[in-house]
């Protein structure tokens, strides 16, 4: 968590610095330097794009999460998408992590046999009616896996530290009396997650 807020925090500074780069490049354009200007832009792009702010949620949590976990999806070929709303109201922090943090692990791990020919993507949509969140998070698949892994256990070889993602997803909708739903549309794994906040 304390890694997370401070990966966060150099965000908000990159943003920040942002403004004054922005008056350096448009100086040297006003001035005719075009080639400096591009020069200056190649040189501090990587560092701009490495840190791309998907969500600006109330919550530092929901934040860190999704901005980083997506960011790493897309340096390595996914396609990231999230729609969410602001405020998480009733549901705890430690939860909101665990969950979030599993969701989307487990949706990027499910792009990751996808040969590199085909279309690679992961979706998050967050929405709150009536104190109702909802979670639903889709990826795409190489072929059906609910077919031969109903209980979704882990593929990995390291059994022993691995395969409690799904299981701690399923245990924070136990928590809220929600539901936990993973299902399949046409190679496009979808995992849904309902509950009421306290």
């Amino acid at each position: 968590m304390k890694n997370a807020d401070l990966k966060y925090d150099s965000i908000k500074k990159i943003r920040h610095n942002m403004k004054d780069q922005l008056l350096v490049v448009y100086a040297m354009l006003a001035n005719g330097k075009t080639d400096d200007a591009m020069d200056y832009i190649s040189k501090n792009v990587d560092v701009l794009s490495a840190d791309y702010s998907i969500v600006n949620t109330d919550s530092i949590i929901v934040n860190t999460i999704v901005n980083s976990k997506l960011n790493a999806a897309s340096t390595v070929g996914i396609n990231v998408q999230c729609s969410t709303v602001k405020q998480f109201n009733g549901i705890d922090e430690i939860d909101l992590c665990n969950l979030l943090s599993n969701i989307l692990d487990n949706a990027v791990a499910g792009c990751m046999n996808i040969p590199e020919s085909k279309e690679k993507f992961v979706s998050l949509d967050i929405s709150c009616d009536n104190k109702i969140y909802r979670f639903a998070a889709k990826n795409s698949i190489n072929g059906s896996v609910l077919a031969n892994n109903k209980q979704l256990k882990t593929s990995k070889s390291d059994k022993k530290h691995h395969g409690y993602g799904v299981k701690i997803i399923r245990e924070i909708a136990e928590k809220y009396n929600g539901r936990c739903d993973f299902f399949e549309e046409k190679n496009v794994f979808c995992c849904l997650v309902s509950f009421k906040a306290k």
